[in-house]
């Protein structure tokens, strides 16, 4: 169960437009990545809507707080513009299963167990 604090917050990440310290990490984090040329841009903005887990992407200003987060974490996990690369290949993980407890558990000793019982 979740807080009224922490619903306002997750409410707050995917309504509110991106931060000026959110626009310049990521654009400072593509430069390190090789992403210098503006040729680049098209290129730069389909990796942004992959990492951001959004639809196109035709102008990072657009992405909410909460998907600027998302690429801005990835990208500075990035070490290389190959590891960037594997990254945009390989789909994202699924998001986090909410539900109690004994739900969550049941369902860790499923995928461990193959399922049975």
């Amino acid at each position: 169960m979740t807080s009224p604090r922490m619903t306002a917050y997750l409410a707050r990440l995917e309504s509110e437009p991106l931060t000026l310290a959110q626009l310049g990490a990521i654009h400072g984090e593509f430069r390190r990545l090789g992403y210098r040329d503006p040729w680049d841009r098209a290129e730069r903005l389909a990796v942004t809507a992959t990492l951001a887990r959004s639809g196109p992407v035709t102008t990072t200003k657009a992405l909410t707080e909460g998907q600027a987060g998302r690429v801005v974490a990835a990208l500075r996990a990035c070490p290389t513009p190959a590891a960037l690369a594997a990254r945009v290949a390989t789909p994202p993980p699924p998001p986090l299963r909410r539900g109690t407890w004994g739900e969550v558990l049941a369902a860790a000793l499923a995928a461990v167990l193959g399922g049975t019982r």
